[in-house]
């Protein structure tokens, strides 16, 4: 079975996200939108989408996916630690309800991508 992190859609926000690294780090101009929120919205997509293609080798189960619980833990985790505790301990961090919100919807899109590809498995 090909790798989820050899699909498309995992490719076109891998190189996204690196895209807009690049550009932060070489202070390039863009959009506040993008610059504010993109890596928030990457971030929970990337991430699942690693730890399921581990997940899926360590226990050779390649039609594994992550429960709808696992995702919403993930979510939790990582509003909880970015938004939450990161900010009062490192003033590079700051909270914010739409970096949240960020995370949801590159949740959700990977929740869907997912929901998708699993039920292509089943035919």
């Amino acid at each position: 079975m090909k790798s989820i992190l050899t699909r498309p859609i995992f490719i076109v926000i891998a190189i996204g996200y690196l895209i807009y690294f690049g550009c932060k780090h070489m202070d390039i101009a863009m959009h506040p939108i993008i610059r504010n929120y993109w890596a928030d919205f990457c971030c929970l997509f990337i991430v699942n989408s690693i730890s399921l293609s581990i997940m899926r080798v360590v226990k050779r189960n390649y039609t594994l996916e992550l429960s709808r619980a696992q995702l919403v833990f993930s979510l939790l985790l990582c509003a909880l630690l970015f938004e939450i505790i990161l900010p009062r301990f490192n003033e590079s961090y700051t909270s914010d309800v739409w970096d949240v919100v960020a995370y949801f919807f590159g949740l959700f899109l990977f929740y869907f991508w997912r929901k998708r590809d699993a039920s292509h498995l089943k035919y």
